[in-house]
């Protein structure tokens, strides 16, 4: 790969862990609240080292990428003493579950990030606006340098364009999004389907939120425990009944997602019969992620009902996944020319001095009329002015010069 000119990425580093380097009571004591990221940055600001920064922070991942003057080692270690602090010594990791890029390395890992390649799920779509949202979140409390900003840029460029240009995050890639899928792809809308998700333990939560994240008109939570349900329920917006109210509901669902442990099936032929003049013809799909089946075998045989098992399922979720997995080398790719890009952008701008000079000069006159303008309010009133001012001055400078 190329490398990029030593004094754009000088200083540029990354402290991270993830699921790739820690278990998950680690990343989970190490996940931080929005009043902790903020602390964070503070903490960051008052060390006198950091000149840009933001966090990352999701369920599979917390990252914190600066840059500064000083060394990588140096500028890592002050990073991870703010960490330290803002979780306090009984929630940092006693081990070492961290890993450290600085430059180049550390250019590519955030891109690599970005498009998905370093998640738990291959190319999974919520990183990237995760990436954005926690940069936006940054340049409203750190003024950015233009370096920082061109590279957390180009991050957010090529990880939207992966997914344009490659398959990199096309394709249901789990059994719970793959039934959501197969429900779309009957009623395309779910916006007037009523969904039934028979079940409340792990895969049946993990049904009811992919579900949920559709809106569906009416999603209505089963399970033999009716307290368990209501838990579900409320997480997901939904409603909650006992199982055995399963045949009067079959009469009006569009959907059914089941995953119970049972011994015998849930949703018989006879019961499915039963309602067959009641729904009047309408479709209905059934997902049995359920084992042994959730569904009588032969349920498939009335007119209008689409039943999909688990099998049938898995092996959607592995070709797509063979797709994404067939799409890394054009990610690559992309993430390479990305990098190249940087590099020409540095051998093109002769007018660093002069932007430097620039911003010192915008960055004074700002806080003279912060101060000016500000007497007489509040402290908090005070911060909102300069939260704001600030945010201005930085998407002023980012632009175009």
């Amino acid at each position: 790969m190329r490398s990029v000119r030593p004094s754009m990425l000088d200083g540029f580093a990354l402290l991270g862990v993830s699921h790739r380097t820690a278990p998950f009571d680690d990343l989970e004591r190490l996940a931080l609240s929005k009043e902790e990221t903020a602390a964070l940055y503070e903490e960051l600001v008052n060390g006198g080292m950091v000149r840009s920064a933001f966090v990352l922070s999701t369920c599979n991942r917390t990252e914190i990428y600066a840059q500064a003057e000083a060394s990588s080692a140096d500028l890592i270690e002050s990073v991870a003493r703010s960490l330290s602090r803002v979780v306090g010594s009984k929630r940092f990791p006693k081990g070492d579950v961290f890993y450290r890029h600085s430059g180049q390395n550390g250019a590519e890992h955030l891109f690599r990030v970005a498009c998905g390649l370093d998640s738990m799920i291959l190319g999974e779509q919520q990183i990237l606006g995760q990436l954005k949202n926690a940069y936006l979140d940054a340049t409203e409390r750190l003024n950015q340098t233009v370096a920082f900003d061109k590279l957390v840029q180009s991050a957010l460029r090529v990880g939207a364009r992966s997914r344009m240009t490659t398959e990199i995050g096309r394709g249901a890639v789990s059994t719970a999004s793959a039934a959501v899928h197969l429900a779309t792809r009957i009623y395309g809308d779910l916006s007037r389907c009523c969904v039934l998700v028979v079940g409340a333990g792990e895969t049946g939560r993990l049904l009811a939120q992919h579900f949920a994240a559709h809106y569906p008109q009416r999603l209505i939570i089963l399970n033999r425990t009716l307290e368990k349900a209501q838990v579900l329920a409320r997480e997901v917006s939904g409603e909650a009944d006992t199982l055995d109210r399963l045949p009067q509901l079959l009469a009006q669902a569009h959907v059914v997602a089941t995953a119970v442990r049972s011994p015998a099936p849930l949703i018989t032929h006879r019961m499915l019969s039963a309602v067959e003049d009641a729904r009047s013809g309408q479709a209905l799909a059934i997902v049995d992620l359920g084992l042994p089946r959730n569904v009588e075998v032969g349920a498939n045989g009335i007119d209008n009902v689409f039943v999909n098992d688990l099998q049938s399922l898995q092996s959607m979720v592995d070709g797509n996944l063979a797709r994404r997995k067939r799409a890394v080398p054009k990610t690559e790719k992309l993430i390479r020319d990305e990098l190249a890009k940087i590099e020409t952008w540095e051998a093109s701008l002769s007018a660093g001095p002069l932007i430097a000079m620039l911003r010192e000069a915008v960055e004074t006159v700002r806080t003279a009329e912060v101060q000016r303008s500000t007497r007489g309010m509040t402290d908090a009133q005070r911060e909102a002015v300069d939260r704001a001012t600030r945010a201005v001055v930085n998407k002023l400078m980012h632009g175009p010069m």
